[in-house]
């Protein structure tokens, strides 16, 4: 399967319109990309879901306002799936899942939920772009707040294998890379890194901050690359690494986009010999200002 089905979101806008049953999103915060999705479909009848994940008790949130009445419930990840599916007045026929509002654990696990657990006809992402990732007066991007030791994601572990190959998607920020794989044990690092990314020259920064972990471990002539907002090139990118080694058993480690983590979640859906680390990283309120572009992703074929 080699086709890209990913579009602007203008040129689709009105199948959507048309045709969505159902948008699941993240509560929106100071940032102008969390609420867009929301916003375009605020007038609208299609119903909206709002989910969150709580690291410090390991639950999630889901939220539904129907016909004036909010239905609030708590799930874990061996209840999330059917939380979602006994909400009032739901169907998972058309999904639309907006990334751009949601945490990366909520982001992996309700895809894997999706792809294995509730029958959906359609299934949908959105990633809005921001116009820029504000700096501060040292030219630094302050990200993220706290980040913790990585484990696996709740619901999608597996336990650690032997022969494992860690494939990281190497983020901004070099430390996390680093805290990730201290104290691992592992065959070998197969790095990705996002081009182009958000913001010009962060590949550049990425490995710049990245390189001493990189040749700690003797990884940075294994480093491939693949695009920063393309849920299928991270598919494609990941479907070529394990088919190389179909023996070997992969560990990922999605410390780059959202639609990076989220093409972790299908492969780990897809493929027994995968699994998911994260370390559950704290984003900062407030990481960008206004909205440049808004990529709609059609992920159904992932669904058969």
């Amino acid at each position: 399967m080699k086709n890209r089905e990913e579009y602007a979101y203008e040129s689709v806008k009105g199948y959507l319109f048309d045709n969505l049953s159902l948008i699941i999103a993240g509560p929106s915060c100071g940032e102008d990309r969390t609420h867009f999705i929301v916003d375009q479909f605020q007038e609208t009848h299609v119903p909206i879901v709002y989910l969150s994940y709580d690291d410090a008790t390991n639950k999630y949130t889901v939220e539904h306002t129907s016909r004036g009445v909010t239905t609030r419930r708590v799930a874990n990840h061996v209840t999330l799936h059917s939380v979602l599916e006994t909400l009032p007045s739901i169907s998972f026929r058309s999904v639309l899942v907006d990334i751009t509002s949601l945490q990366h654990v909520a982001i992996m696990y309700l895809t894997n939920v999706l792809l294995t657990q509730i029958p959906v006809a359609h299934l949908f992402m959105s990633y809005v772009k921001p116009e820029e990732y504000p700096s501060t007066s040292s030219g630094k991007y302050e990200l993220y707040t706290q980040t913790f030791p990585v484990r696996t994601i709740p619901g999608m572990s597996s336990r650690s294998k032997g022969d494992e190959i860690i494939i990281p998607f190497l983020g901004f920020d070099g430390d996390r890379f680093n805290n990730a794989i201290e104290g691992m044990t592992y065959e070998e690092i197969s790095p990705i890194v996002g081009f182009p990314s958000d913001n010009p020259y962060w590949q550049i920064e990425s490995l710049r901050n990245c390189m001493f972990a990189l040749k700690g471990t003797g990884s940075e002539q294994n480093i491939r690359k693949c695009k920063a907002n393309s849920i299928y090139d991270a598919c494609y990118t990941l479907e070529e690494i394990i088919a190389e080694k179909p023996t070997k058993n992969f560990v990922l480690i999605p410390l780059g986009t959202r639609p990076h983590s989220a093409a972790c979640a299908i492969l780990c859906s897809r493929h027994p010999n995968v699994r998911i680390i994260y370390d559950f990283a704290k984003e900062s309120t407030i990481r960008s200002k206004g909205v440049k572009s808004v990529s709609i992703y059609n992920l159904s074929p992932f669904l058969a």
